[in-house]
């Protein structure tokens, strides 16, 4: 569960920025900041109340291409303002999904055991779209203890087409035959 001030602070942005026309912007800038905010000593930074919040977002700022949109400058600098520059990666993380959902897309998390090339994504995200009758937005992750398959993530439900997952429905409907 997300905190309220991720949720309000991120859907405030997306809103705001979908009213201004500057959507795209605003989530290129949020994916750029939140590869920076990944380095523990950043997030590090941004936690500690002895930097002046000052010196926090000119930070920040330069960490942004040049051509970001005010209101996203506004919306750093009123975060670490308020004391928030330690949510500002979850925070981020939310503007980008509301961003995408917020243009007709549905966020999926794809796992498969190895890489996939380009083909097999795209591959994957069209069948997808074509069954759900829905645009997606697949996240494609790796875990190596998927044997074989991959396993779909759609909000709260996992769709298991690994080879671990159909030989326990195998056993489930097995040991259902024998009762």
């Amino acid at each position: 569960m997300i905190s309220p001030v991720v949720h309000n602070y991120a859907l405030a942005m997306v809103q705001l920025a979908s009213s201004k026309g500057s959507l795209n912007q605003v989530r290129e800038c949020a994916e750029v900041l939140t590869e920076h905010l990944a380095v523990a000593d950043v997030k590090l930074f941004l936690e500690s109340p002895r930097v002046r919040g000052t010196i926090k977002r000119e930070f920040l700022q330069k960490l942004l291409p040049e051509e970001s949109p005010q209101e996203f400058l506004n919306f750093l600098n009123l975060t670490v303002d308020r004391g928030y520059g330690g949510l500002l990666p979850d925070i981020l993380a939310k503007v980008i999904d509301y961003s995408i959902e917020a243009v007709g897309y549905e966020i999926i998390t794809v796992i498969t055991s190895e890489p996939l090339e380009e083909a097999e994504q795209e591959q994957i995200r069209s069948r997808l779209e074509e069954m759900w009758e829905t645009r997606l937005f697949p996240r494609y992750r790796v875990n190596p203890g998927v044997m074989g398959g991959l396993i779909v993530m759609r909000g709260d439900k996992l769709y298991d087409g690994s080879l671990a997952g159909q030989l326990q429905n195998l056993r489930q409907k097995m040991l259902m035959a024998t009762e």
